[in-house]
Order: structure tokens, then sequence, then C-alpha cells
């Protein structure tokens, strides 16, 4: 009978061994089958396939007219801005306060105003 230690001697491709491997030929009559107690799971497509992880619904936000926000710009970034209008169909007309510049755009590229810091206590 061949030892474990001298398996692992003779690994050709280096690769880690458990001990709980068993890395010695088996014997056609040894091979373990699904009788075996091993389970085979079918590719075929007719079992189930595990359902994907739901997404929990994103909060709806809405604005109002003449609240102040943030507003995507073409650049890719966000500047102060005011709803001006709301239009059906999730999107808002707003008008950017640097710039002046009105516009209408998806509620996807608005935002809130970031919160204010809180103000350092007074000594």
């Amino acid at each position: 009978m061949v030892s474990a230690q001298d398996l692992v001697k003779q690994n050709a491709g280096g690769a880690s061994v458990h001990a709980s491997q068993d890395l010695r030929e088996k014997k056609a009559d040894e091979a373990k089958g699904p009788e075996d107690g091993i389970k085979v799971l079918s590719i075929s497509g007719s079992s189930p396939s595990p359902m994907p992880a739901k997404k929990a619904p994103a909060a709806v936000v809405t604005y109002a007219v003449g609240e102040k926000v943030q507003a995507l710009w073409t650049d890719g970034k966000w500047y102060g801005a005011v709803i001006k209008k709301v239009i059906p169909e999730t999107k808002y007309q707003v008008t950017y306060t640097e710039y002046g510049n009105t516009v209408n755009i998806e509620s996807k590229s608005i935002r809130k105003l970031p919160a204010p810091a809180a103000a350092a206590p007074k000594k």
C-alpha cells in the first residue's frame, strides 16, 4: 500500500493536497457513483434554476416647485438648481442657479441638497 506522504511526493503538479483527499487510483469496481451518496445535478434545464436576488425597490423621490436641489449637467457634474416645473412621467424643469440655464431633466438626474454640516458649538 502507498502512503499519503509518498503520494504527495509523487504529485507532479505541485498542488496542495489535503489529508482528506485520496490520491490513490481507484479500481473500476471501487469508483464512486450516484448510488454511493453523491448527488448528481442535471443541467438539462428541466430543474428549476436559482432565483436572482431581488433588489429592494428604489425609494421614489419627488421635488416641489421652488425647491433647491442639485441637478446633473451634461459634463457629468452636479450643480445647484431650482425646480421650476413638474412635468408628468418623472421629469422636472430646473434652472441652474450659477448659469441660468433652464432644462427639462429626468428625476434620476436630480438629487436633494446635502444636509448642512452641524455647526460647531460656541466656546
